[in-house]
């Protein structure tokens, strides 16, 4: 059986506004984004994980037959007070400094990634463990960040490769059984 991690489908903002913890309505496509993804996925999703934000919940609660554990654990990365701002309206000093730095500098009164990878990792162990005590298929619905946080540790790169990693809304990675532990695979479903 299957664990799959699934991005939320479009959210309803405009191109360049920075966004994470903000809890975002779901575009005009959503229905059929949605459909699309229940499409790519097992018939039976046994269990399912979400981000609390309500664009995961939506499409966790049109995937899940079963009740929905929604974990704190797989919200985006908090950018504090860059939050719905326009990336083009930020300090382009502060800008230099996260990008130098990504790992270690937090917005003003945001989050650092170093800060979002424990809680990530520490979610994902959780649902890993028990997901291996079930015999179905689990779902995680979640955001872009999570997925390449989770993808940088299966692949055993280093953090700063996360962005090497480009998964589009609505798209699905799956990790399958190997002999003693989940294996990622290398497409996008």
């Amino acid at each position: 059986m299957s664990l799959y991690l699934v991005r939320h489908t479009t959210p309803a903002i405009k191109p360049g506004i920075c966004y994470g913890r903000t809890d975002l309505c779901l575009s005009a496509t959503a229905e059929q984004e949605m459909e699309n993804v229940r499409r790519r996925l097992p018939n039976q999703i046994d269990l399912v994980f979400s981000s609390p934000l309500r664009r995961c919940n939506i499409l966790a609660h049109r995937l899940a037959s079963t009740p929905i554990r929604q974990m704190a654990g797989l919200c985006e990365l908090d950018f504090g007070d860059w939050e719905m701002q326009a990336w083009d309206t930020l300090s382009r000093d502060a800008l230099d400094r996260w990008a130098n730095n990504v790992f270690e500098y937090a917005p003003p009164n945001g989050e650092a990634l170093k800060s979002m990878q424990q809680r990530v990792l520490h979610s994902w162990q959780h649902i890993c463990a028990i997901h291996r005590g079930i015999n179905g298929h689990t779902a995680v619905i979640t955001h872009a960040g999570v997925i390449r946080i989770i993808h940088a540790f299966e692949f055993d790169w280093p953090i700063e490769r996360m962005f090497e990693f480009e998964i589009p809304y609505g798209g699905i990675v799956q990790f399958s059984h190997g002999d003693t532990a989940l294996k990622p695979t290398l497409k996008i479903l």
